[in-house]
């Protein structure tokens, strides 16, 4: 009896995002790490569509619309795929060539390579996942 009135108020709590499929698996800490990821993940497209529109330069360089520069800089961040203009860049690589000037200017999108740099430091923060488990424990020695 004490079980299914358990179930049934699981049952009536509303939550803003449904259950995902591994969610059983996540710590309380892990959901709190998973949503503060999620969270700046979110401020960082917030900064480079204002960015964007700022300098329209930088997505013109390789893309029709600044929602377009943004949608494949986040499909190739999300699929592990880097950006050929990137030269093979990642992390603080990456945010350095956003602000290269010597010995030659770095000529394609400023922005597509500070936000492919910004993600792929949060990722590595966060244990070079985009979602923690319990299965994934805790390193303080971690490089």
């Amino acid at each position: 009896m004490a079980a299914a009135l358990g179930l049934g108020a699981c049952s009536s709590t509303d939550r803003a995002e449904p259950y995902g499929s591994n969610e059983w698996l996540q710590s309380g800490a892990n959901r709190i790490a998973n949503l503060a990821l999620r969270d700046n993940l979110q401020s960082i497209r917030r900064v480079q569509l204002s960015l964007y529109r700022r300098n329209p330069r930088e997505w013109r360089k390789w893309s029709a619309s600044a929602e377009d520069a943004t949608q494949r800089t986040w499909d190739a961040i999300t699929q592990g795929a880097p950006l050929p203009q990137l030269r093979g860049a990642t992390g603080i690589e990456s945010i350095r060539l956003a602000f290269e000037t010597q010995p030659k200017p770095y000529d394609g999108d400023r922005i597509a390579a500070l936000v492919v740099g910004w993600a792929a430091l949060l990722k590595q923060a966060n244990g070079d996942t985009w979602e923690q488990t319990m299965l994934d424990g805790v390193n303080a020695d971690a490089d």
